[in-house]
């Protein structure tokens, strides 16, 4: 097993994590205090959509795992283990946010489903060009490794294909 590269994901992303959840829990009370000093139930009813919104971009930041990898796996910590998902099994890493989180998807489903997040950075749009090249690397470590694993499990198959003579 050869060392790891590199965390893919930002070191302070505990901190990330703890302090949006802070600022979320701060705006969702600091909108219930004004519409109950305004008196007005169906004001409160109209907090809704805005409390559904915080509360998705909450649990969102529940998916965000930490990430590491070597030049043959993707390392997923998840609580207290660390699941080992080797780089063929990647479909696509693609940006699915401004601020930064990316996605793997992957071909078949693992513990947590078929799809990972992480945020490499919490200064993303200025750090673009520093993670824009890190996943290029690792795009063309899964590019690699697919090959080689196709490559392996043809090679593993009889090469002589059945005759169509008659």
């Amino acid at each position: 097993m050869s060392t790891r590269t590199r965390s893919l994901t930002t070191k302070t992303i505990k901190l990330y994590k703890g302090a949006i959840t802070l600022l979320l829990t701060a705006l969702i009370l600091a909108m219930v205090y004004f519409r109950l000093e305004q008196g007005s139930v169906i004001g409160l009813l109209m907090l809704t959509p805005y409390l559904y919104f915080l509360y998705r971009i909450w649990n969102g930041l529940k998916l965000l795992k930490e990430i590491s990898y070597d030049d043959h796996s993707l390392f997923v910590k998840q609580k207290e283990f660390e699941i080992e998902i080797p780089l063929y099994r990647i479909k696509n890493v693609e940006l699915i946010s401004l601020d930064g989180i990316y996605k793997f998807e992957l071909h078949d489903v693992d513990q947590f489903g078929d799809t990972v997040f992480c945020k490499p950075s919490i200064w993303y749009p200025f750090t673009y060009s520093r993670v824009d090249d890190e996943l290029r690397k690792l795009r063309k470590m899964i590019e690699v490794e697919k090959e080689k694993y196709w490559n392996a499990r043809l090679s593993e198959q009889d090469p002589a294909l059945p005759s169509m003579n008659i």
